[in-house]
């Protein structure tokens, strides 16, 4: 494939007339009216690597409707035989720090909402739009992650190596968004111990040096941020996203003083 060919543009070169859907037609003409710049998604490209970023990205999106369930399922697959390279190139792309990702979600999302809400179910409804914010327990069983820590599952009533996760979406009672995540961790309360783990497990974890100035370095500063301060300032990032919505709907503990 050449470096600049469009990849929606070649994926509609790859079907026949008569084999190619109006699913696979529609949403080849979705990603090309995402408009998203490269420099939005990390650059050009990377150096050795024969896509540019941007088509990267797109694959990235076309991973589950061709059926594959993750990265280690690229090789091999008809992606793979389309557009060439490994799946390294997947996993290299996710590594990058210099992504703004709440940026590019929140692009894709406010694309997605001018086409719903100029629908007349939409407009007809009786239901409010709304904003849903919700937290969750994201287990682990290794300990080479970065961050890792033990945290309290108020599902299991203990203490669990893991992640907490806070998440919120938009839905219109018909359809619904991501809008934006974060992933938060828990000090603990025993000197000598933080997040639960003895100073030869926490030596062992993942670590990365970072630009301090880096996205990544910048979402990590959330990690031990409460999650309810957090869900405020993910609020006020979609009303500047002119993200519309009538109500919040949170859990009761979201409200505790």
């Amino acid at each position: 494939m050449s470096k600049i060919t469009n990849i929606p543009s070649e994926i509609r070169n790859f079907f026949s007339e008569k084999r190619r859907s109006i699913v696979m037609d529609t949403f080849t003409r979705l990603l090309e009216g995402l408009n998203l710049d490269t420099r939005s998604l990390g650059g050009l490209k990377r150096e050795n690597c024969q896509l540019t970023n941007l088509q990267v990205f797109q694959i990235l999106l076309l991973l589950p409707f061709f059926a594959i369930k993750g990265f280690s399922h690229y090789d091999g697959s008809v992606l793979c035989r389309m557009f060439g390279g490994k799946k390294d190139i997947l996993y290299s792309y996710l590594s990058q720090d210099n992504v703004n990702w709440r940026n590019v979600v929140y692009r894709i999302t406010n694309w997605l909402l001018t086409k719903v809400t100029v629908r007349q179910d939409h407009k007809k409804s009786l239901l409010p739009t709304v904003l849903i914010a919700d937290d969750t327990d994201l287990p682990k069983t290794g300990m080479h992650m970065e961050s890792i820590g033990k945290i309290f599952s108020h599902v299991h009533q203990k203490c669990i190596l893991g992640y907490k996760a806070l998440m919120l979406c938009w839905s219109d009672g018909r359809t619904q968004f991501m809008l934006d995540f974060s992933l938060h961790g828990e000090k603990g309360k025993v000197d000598g111990k933080e997040q639960g783990l003895t100073s030869e497990q926490r030596n062992g974890r993942y670590e990365r040096k970072r630009d301090e100035k880096c996205h990544i370095a910048k979402r990590k500063e959330e990690y031990f941020m409460s999650k309810g301060v957090k869900l405020l300032d993910m609020v006020k990032n979609a009303i500047r996203n002119k993200i519309p919505f009538d109500y919040l709907l949170v859990d009761s503990w979201f409200t505790c003083t």
